[in-house]
């Protein structure tokens, strides 16, 4: 790995070089760029090591023989959910790629360190492991997935489960790592690494929608307002948006385009693991900010939204989409939801 300060010097005479003549966009990449760095130094203080390697070098193109230097203008960003390291996740995401293909947009899977079905299992006990050990390969299959999932919950309120159970705190570190993938993804595009010159849209399921989360907040805190178009939040495992100043400067600023949520009042999992190991509810099940004067989305006829938009400064655009299936469903109906969701707008 290079020097920082090899590293600063090297993007330095990149920038000088992109934004010749230009000395206003140049010093707020000097700013950017600084705001990176020291975002990257309180991560390293904080010793969060164990996470530094997964995001810049598990980027898959899901193309066979994707080619980085050959992406589009525009590309979109896939996160998966409860996934280890070891599982591949393209498959789950083929039919999306296909279809982003054919729009001219290049995709890619961000794979990070989660956590597997089987690792919840065998921390639940014996009955309820071995169920989880015995059908683990169903829980990746759509059409058995939901039934194995409700079986696996029945087992969690069984064993009376709290907080200080095994299997609660592996669900808890998946959600620290989510949120320490974001923080250091927000950093590697902040430096323009590895998508030097495109704009990116983010598509998170379950887990990979806290990875979103902390993405745009991180890129937020930088302030970085130029590269992230739309964001996709697929039965989100993550904390709801508070109707505050802080989330609708991130949505009006961060997010240039729109943001949308998918999410489910029937999603067992949601409902009970996640609240389990949160004591809060997901963005999954139920919709969010709807009611907030900022979000133009949620207002009817175009002349409501342009009065808004010339009153306000913070607008956001968040469009909430309810679909009836679980939770292990929502990648076997990718195209259903995309059409669902306008995932072809800019």
């Amino acid at each position: 790995m290079s020097h920082p300060e090899e590293v600063k010097q090297e993007l330095e005479q990149r920038d000088q070089y992109l934004y010749q003549g230009r000395s206003y966009q140049l010093n707020n990449q000097r700013k950017i760029r600084e705001n990176a760095f020291e975002q990257l130094r309180i991560f390293r203080e904080k010793k969060q090591t164990e996470v530094l390697n997964i995001v810049l070098n598990q980027l898959n193109h899901l193309r066979p023989y994707g080619d980085i230097d050959a992406c589009k203008k525009h590309i979109v960003l896939t996160f998966s959910g409860f996934l280890s390291q070891n599982d591949d996740s393209l498959d789950g995401w083929s039919k999306l790629n296909d279809l982003l293909d054919s729009l001219d947009i290049s995709c890619f899977d961000v794979k990070w360190q989660s956590i597997q079905y089987s690792d919840i299992g065998i921390s639940l006990g014996m009955e309820v492991g071995k169920q989880v050990l015995k059908n683990g390969v169903s829980l990746l299959i759509p059409s058995n997935g939901v039934y194995m999932a409700l079986k696996i919950i029945n087992g969690l309120f069984q064993a009376k489960l709290t907080l200080a159970d095994p299997s609660i705190k592996q669900f808890c570190q998946a959600i620290i790592n989510a949120k320490q993938t974001g923080k250091l993804l927000a950093i590697a595009l902040a430096l323009g690494y590895p998508f030097p010159n495109q704009t990116i849209s983010l598509i998170g399921f379950s887990l990979g929608s806290q990875v979103i989360k902390s993405t745009i907040k991180t890129l937020h805190k930088i302030g970085v307002h130029d590269l992230i178009q739309n964001v996709h939040f697929l039965g989100g495992a993550c904390q709801q948006f508070q109707d505050n100043e802080f989330w609708q400067k991130v949505l009006h600023q961060t997010v240039r385009g729109r943001s949308t949520n998918t999410f489910s009042k029937e999603d067992a999992i949601l409902k009970y693991l996640y609240k389990i190991a949160c004591w809060k509810k997901a963005i999954g099940r139920e919709p969010q900010l709807e009611k907030s004067e900022y979000n133009a989305s949620e207002k009817e006829g175009i002349q409501k939204i342009t009065t808004l938009c010339s009153e306000r400064k913070s607008i956001f655009r968040l469009k909430n989409h309810e679909c009836k299936i679980g939770h292990l469903q929502y990648r076997g109906h990718i195209l259903e939801i995309c059409k669902q969701i306008s995932i072809e707008e800019r």
